[in-house]
């Protein structure tokens, strides 16, 4: 849904996103509630209604994706509302540029959870120059925090299509996932920048075992693996369309290495596959035989 709370005649005061919140978390009238709210904006001040808008989401499981704001200052100091509410169900992203930096103006602190690109962003907006044919929308580049929020929100996005999540699990996983990058280490909770493949396909890389092995029934081997995000495991192979788990219920610490022993029985075009319990995507190997 979009809902629009400022413009030429109406100021972006806080009761006016508030009303906007509330709504767009199923409040009153409402007949329906958005799963995430992209709040690429600041108000100036809070006279709590805002704050109660955004804790009404966060009690009806909506995710706020927050601008970290534009001033190029730290947000722990001088706050920027609402990003510097730093609710469970919200992320605060800073901006990052195209050699992986703070860009420079953009707000940063421990209240900021992630950095998203947010410099020359194309982007659409009645303001821009007219567009040069065939394309007839007018498109720019544009550089801020909402950019990157909104990139953000997108990646958000990406994930409810994989399953349910919490805002919650959401926030840590994109920071769990983001890539670590020194430009941007000390600026946000991820000392980074999001990382949209790693966040939506895993962050497995599989060692062992590799495509086109044949490897002996029933015997022990070592399953290997590389990943930066840590929690448990659960390791599966499937053959011919039926799946056998070779890990307990809950899964395995994400230490890299698990014995498994291969089930009593041939089996061609095996697939191994690695899944986090804390839900980013799996990885598979490529299929492999055991004889």
């Amino acid at each position: 849904m979009v809902l629009k709370f400022d413009g030429a005649k109406t100021p972006p005061l806080a009761y006016f996103a508030a009303k906007a919140g509330f709504y767009a978390a199923g409040y009153g009238q409402a007949k329906r509630r958005a799963d995430i709210i992209n709040a690429s904006w600041h108000v100036l001040d809070d006279k709590e209604v805002l704050c109660q808008a955004l804790l009404f989401a966060q009690a009806r499981g909506v995710l706020v994706v927050c601008a970290s704001g534009n001033n190029g200052g730290d947000n722990t100091r001088i706050p920027t509302i609402p990003a510097s509410y730093a609710f469970d169900n919200m992320i605060a992203v800073a901006a990052s540029d195209r050699h992986d930096n703070k860009a420079r103006f953009s707000n940063y602190g421990p209240t900021v959870d992630i950095a998203a690109p947010g410099t020359d962003i194309g982007s659409t907006a009645i303001y821009f120059a007219p567009p040069i044919p065939p394309i007839t929308t007018p498109i720019a580049n544009t550089s801020g925090t909402s950019a990157a929020a909104a990139q953000l929100t997108a990646a958000a996005t990406m994930l409810l299509t994989i399953g349910a999540w919490t805002p919650q699990e959401i926030r840590d996983h994109l920071v769990a996932s983001a890539d670590l990058v020194r430009g941007l280490a000390g600026i946000c909770r991820a000392n980074g920048r999001l990382n949209l493949r790693r966040a939506i396909c895993g962050p497995f890389t599989i060692v062992q075992p590799s495509g086109g092995q044949r490897l002996q029934h029933n015997s022990l081997y070592d399953v290997e693996w590389r990943s930066p995000v840590v929690g448990m495991v659960e390791i599966t192979i499937t053959a011919n369309g039926a799946a056998t788990r070779l890990t307990p219920i809950g899964g395995v610490p994400n230490n890299g290495l698990y014995r498994v022993r291969w089930p009593n029985q041939a089996m061609t075009g095996v697939v191994l596959r690695l899944r986090s319990v804390q839900k980013n995507r799996y990885a598979e190997s490529a299929p492999f035989n055991i004889i």
